[in-house]
């Protein structure tokens, strides 16, 4: 907490002039340019460093143990005089907002307001206020916290007690920037806030995304037109240009992209009010994006983009209109590497109902002909004449050797993406919260996130928030060898080192194609030697083979229910793949030929 030391001073009395801001170094573009009537030389943007004398109208403002980084001098009571709103930062890092009001017997400090918390080490580039109207101005920091940069615009209804109204967090990428401008947006003759964020894609495409905050009656309100208008719009530039131009047809989808996940969900750049990225639903803008992504890669013969892109399009936050995926189908099915094996249909099957957690798939197969179905009834299932017989593996939990540890999540954390292992617990066991973290993939914090840099590598904070925690980076577990959890993203495979406790034994390992696996895994998704694995997708199955280009197989009978995950087992072999669908096990022999194309129509007489 900030102190504040009781001054008996007064502010200069005279022709205050428009308010003016006063900052750091240089003026920012955002803010008013002082005009000599209104500021003294004392009173021009600087930084003012630790234990100096810092003069408003030639007033001193002094903070015990704390450094003032920005003021304005504006009439906050309305009695004419020129009171004073100030930034200053503490020792630790944090940053508070506070007023100074002119009073008979002195200045009158409200009590500090935080907008910018304590987050490790912290290098402070700049702070700036800025005037929007009468009473709404915004504060603009941007900091280093645990290396990594953030940039802030807070909001605020200035007043002897300045209130926050809303705060915004970005972690930006190389050359991104988040600024603040006001603008009357809705024409009813009050200044409102137009948040400029300028995104750049490393590939070098870049976008800009005005959000608009309405100041109305009752407070702040969000346009929230934005920023789905703008992924639509370079979706729909994407399906112009995709025929004659699929290289600017994928710049256009590459940005919409860009733009929907720096700014919406849980894995967004931008943090509003503690909430990671903005609630954009499912949206159809990006749908589309991905759509014409799949598309255009095929038409451009990049078979393992396209793969990429066929993956996206399973993703929760989009809605694929089915024109745009009939376009991508279209596209794919006639590519050059693409499969078209015959489907066989099995006996009845029904996939293990779970919640969304990491899980072995409900098939596997035991043997090229084999397949285990998992879960209630159990039993194994003959693909040669579809006999079956009981077996007991009912559990499709990822558990250690010896079955008391359990992948329980895959999430965010503080230091990147990881597993959550929890004990295994028998029926009369109580519950427990105990549990332990593997690292997959070492990310910085996520906008907004409050973390301890001295929380053990992979560790969970409690300032992350639920939304930032489902984050889950695209990873998924495959199983649980002798050494560790294997977990995949598309073609990449990577050990999770963990001991016999379900704790990290370190960093985790990405395993290059010609290095060995640790084995054997539970077989399901992938093959008991983690060679090969396969994944169902809104157009077929895509199979990754270790040292092998990836696949691409559209069965001959593939309906895959939008919404509805799909269990897909791999044979030891990699040639045959199974799934349930519509209640029934199918199947199907990549070293079985493709079916023969259906014949010409006879001529009509």
């Amino acid at each position: 907490m900030l102190v504040l030391a009781s001054l008996s001073l007064t502010l200069a009395c005279g022709d205050d002039g428009p308010a003016v801001p006063f900052g750091l170094a240089t003026p920012h573009p955002e803010a008013r340019t002082a005009s000599p009537e209104s500021a003294s030389s004392a009173d021009a943007p600087r930084e003012w460093p630790e234990g100096a004398e810092v003069r408003v109208d030639e007033t001193p403002i002094v903070i015990e143990g704390a450094q003032v980084r920005a003021t304005f001098a504006t009439d906050l009571d309305s009695d004419g005089d020129r009171d004073v709103l100030f930034v200053a930062s503490g020792p630790d890092g944090a940053i508070s907002l506070s007023a100074a009001t002119r009073t008979p017997n002195g200045l009158t400090f409200s009590a500090p307001v935080a907008i910018a918390g304590v987050c490790g080490p912290t290098t402070i580039a700049s702070a700036r206020l800025l005037s929007f109207s009468a009473d709404l101005v915004a504060v603009r920091i941007e900091r280093t916290c645990n290396a990594a940069v953030e940039q802030r615009i807070v909001l605020v209804r200035a007043s002897i007690a300045p209130r926050v109204l809303e705060t915004l967090v970005f972690a930006p990428a190389s050359g991104e920037t988040i600024t603040a401008r006001s603008e009357d947006r809705d024409d009813d003759g009050h200044a409102d806030v137009v948040v400029h964020v300028s995104l750049h894609e490393p590939s070098g495409e870049s976008a800009d995304v005005d959000l608009a905050w309405l100041d109305r009656a009752a407070g702040l309100s969000r346009d929230t037109a934005e920023p789905e208008a703008s992924v639509a719009a370079r979706a729909n530039e994407a399906r112009i240009a995709l025929r004659r131009h699929p290289d600017r047809a994928l710049a256009a989808t590459r940005t919409a992209v860009l733009v929907h996940d720096a700014l919406c969900g849980s894995s967004a750049r931008l943090a509003i009010d503690d909430e990671t990225g903005i609630a954009c639903g499912a949206s159809a803008g990006l749908g589309r994006a991905l759509a014409i992504a799949a598309a255009a890669e095929a038409h451009r013969g990049h078979l393992p983009d396209a793969l990429s892109a066929v993956v996206a399009l399973g993703r929760s936050d989009a809605t694929v209109r089915e024109t745009d995926r009939t376009l991508a189908l279209e596209a794919l099915s006639v590519m050059a590497g693409v499969l078209h094996p015959t489907t066989h249909e099995g006996p009845e099957a029904h996939a293990v109902s779970s919640a969304d957690v990491p899980r072995l798939s409900s098939l596997a197969f035991l043997a090229e002909d084999r397949v285990l179905v998992r879960g209630d009834g159990a039993r194994v299932i003959s693909l040669a004449d579809g006999t079956s017989a009981p077996n007991d593996a009912h559990d499709v939990s990822i558990v250690d050797a010896a079955r008391t540890h359990a992948i329980a999540e895959i999430e965010r954390t503080c230091g990147g993406v990881s597993l959550v292992v929890r004990p295994v617990f028998g029926p009369l066991d109580s519950p427990s919260d105990a549990h332990t973290y593997g690292l997959i993939e070492a990310r910085p914090p996520p906008a907004g996130a409050v973390c301890n840099e001295l929380a053990p590598t992979g560790a969970t904070d409690a300032g992350l928030t639920l939304s930032q925690r489902r984050d889950t980076g695209g990873w998924r577990a495959l199983g649980w060898a002798p050494q560790g959890a294997l977990v995949a993203r598309e073609g990449s495979l990577v050990l999770v080192p963990l001991d016999v406790a379900g704790s990290s034994l370190g960093p985790p390992t990405t395993l290059a194609d010609g290095e060995p696996a640790p084995a054997p895994i539970a077989p399901g998704h992938a093959t008991a030697d983690a060679s090969a694995w396969a994944f169902a997708t809104s157009v077929g199955l895509v199979l990754y083979r270790r040292g092998s280009a990836p696949a691409l197989v559209m069965p001959s009978v593939f309906t895959h229910a939008e919404g509805i995950s799909v269990d897909v087992a791999v044979s030891p072999s990699a040639q045959r793949l199974a799934w349930i669908e519509a209640g029934h096990l199918r199947w199907v022999d990549l070293s079985e030929p493709p079916p023969a194309p259906p014949a010409d129509p006879l001529p009509q007489p």
